[in-house]
């Protein structure tokens, strides 16, 4: 809307008396932003208002290089020093002739920087040093920017400003959490020193000395044999001198695994009476056929008719020499892959020399009735052993994803319960050629080693190898399995075994 030449008269002398640009707005039936725009056009950006000791309105002389400006304002100068005093004006002073910049200044008086630079440059600061009073001073004209508008250095000064205060605001913040943090834990450090001064002294209690003829519960020894793979034969040139195994080792190490486990037997029986010992066999006795699985012909020393014979002599020798340790030998024996007497699905599951090495060897020992045969004609078998329940399987039907097959094996326990309608405490399985143990909802799956340990399949397809073990354990008529061991096939000359010497 276009201004009339009455209005804008108008504007002008309410402007003179003083008067508020809302009242204006009023007046004129006008916007208040209207108004301030309208002044701002008149006066000119850096156009100021002076107030000085009186209210008359003084007029100016339009020249042909200015523009008609609005009468400025005069009133009294206190309102220019309003919230002023003595000191701050001394530390003004004192601040500016330190070459401190204005925003640092405004900061320390806490008032804007475009404020102290007008108020420091209106004073006679000789007349003030004389006297060190603001009222020698207070008439002097000062010039104040009216408020209606904001430039823009002084936008950027009050953002500076603003900058400055929250910087400071978050170092004290910080300082105080400090404080506080310190000053909690010196409270938590006092309370215990309290605490442990009025603390009584525990007056320790001995207890009795053991009864030497004393004898803890009675229990069974369990031994878990599987993966001898009797017939396999890989040399140290083979695998680059990691690993290697023939016929020879399995004798040596079916020596040193009676050795200790008649040193296990000796240990425990000095605590408890431990007369029976429980053989949990888990398939792949014999490495197998030649031509019936994927591990094929490469690396079988011997037949598997001999396999299965020269395995049933050793088997003979480890039972009869333990015999003399225990007074009863229970053995369970389930089947495994390597075995087969056909390649999958081509023939009954009972057609496998495990099973076959099985029957041979009850028959071999039928003459010592302290030795007792359970033999399914099954991929998997439950006993029953001082009331802990345990399964038994090979293991190879869990399918293993990045090594052991965790996962599979869980999920094969739970769907074993699900078919035989009752929960098992322990989970027997090998195959994996590595020693394992897992905690489930219901029990434990124990996971054997082998006789061979690392052997050209798993250096080179899967990159990896393990210790030649066995595992042997105690069984409670409470609570289950109590100790356990991890029994080391290797001998004392053997510690070359996957190119590691024997540690001192």
């Amino acid at each position: 809307m276009k201004w009339t030449k009455n209005e804008t008269e108008k504007l002008v002398k309410m402007y003179s008396e003083g008067k508020s640009n809302s009242e204006i707005a009023k007046v004129l039936k006008k916007s208040t932003a209207a108004i301030r725009r309208k002044i701002s056009r008149i006066n000119g950006p850096d156009q100021v208002i002076m107030f000085t000791n009186t209210e008359e309105v003084e007029k100016e002389e339009e020249t042909e290089t200015t523009k008609t400006c609005l009468p400025k304002n005069k009133v009294h100068s206190s309102r220019a020093y309003q919230g002023w005093n003595s000191s701050d004006l001394k530390t003004l002073n004192m601040m500016k002739k330190s070459n401190y910049s204005w925003m640092d200044i405004g900061s320390c008086l806490k008032r804007s920087p475009n404020e102290c630079e007008i108020i420091f440059n209106s004073l006679d600061w000789d007349k003030f040093t004389a006297t060190g009073a603001i009222e020698s001073v207070i008439e002097k004209p000062v010039q104040i920017k009216r408020d209606d508008t904001i430039t823009e250095k002084e936008f950027h000064s009050d953002v500076s400003m603003e900058r400055v205060r929250l910087e400071q605001n978050n170092q004290k913040m910080m300082y105080q959490k400090q404080v506080n943090e310190k000053a909690r834990w010196e409270m938590l450090i006092d309370m215990v020193k309290q605490g442990i001064a009025v603390a009584p002294r525990v007056e320790p209690e001995l207890a009795p000395p053991a009864d030497p003829n004393k004898l803890y519960d009675d229990e069974d020894m369990g031994l878990i044999i599987s993966d001898t793979h009797i017939g396999e034969s890989f040399t140290l040139a083979d695998t680059n001198g990691l690993s290697e195994y023939n016929m020879s080792l399995f004798k040596k190490r079916a020596e040193v695994l009676k050795r200790r486990v008649e040193s296990i037997a000796n240990r425990h029986q000095r605590l408890h009476n431990l007369d029976t010992l429980n053989i949990f066999c888990l398939g792949d006795i014999v490495q197998g056929l030649k031509h019936v699985g994927k591990w094929g012909p490469a690396y079988n020393e011997q037949n598997v008719v001999n396999q299965v014979f020269e395995g049933v002599s050793e088997f003979s020798k480890l039972l009869i020499y333990w015999l003399g340790i225990f007074k009863n030998i229970n053995f369970f024996g389930v089947m495994g892959n390597h075995g087969r007497g056909a390649p999958p699905n081509m023939e009954e599951l009972i057609v496998n020399w495990d099973y076959m090495f099985y029957k041979i060897l009850e028959l071999q020992l039928g003459k010592y009735p302290e030795i007792k045969f359970d033999i399914p004609p099954s991929w998997i078998q439950k006993a029953n052993v001082r009331g802990s329940k345990f399964i038994l399987s090979h293991g190879e039907d869990a399918k293993s994803q990045l090594g052991l097959p965790f996962y599979g094996l869980v999920r094969n326990e739970r769907r074993q319960i699900g078919l035989a309608g009752e929960i098992f405490d322990y989970m027997l399985c090998g195959h994996f050629h590595t020693s394992a143990e897992l905690e489930t909802n219901t029990g434990k799956i124990i996971i054997n080693g082998s006789w061979v340990g690392g052997d050209v399949h798993s250096l080179k397809h899967m990159q990896t190898s393990s210790r030649p073990t066995q595992r042997a354990f105690g069984i409670h008529d409470k609570r289950g399995i109590t100790w356990q061991y991890n029994i080391d096939l290797r001998s004392d000359d053997d510690f070359m075994y996957e190119g590691r010497h024997r540690p001192k």
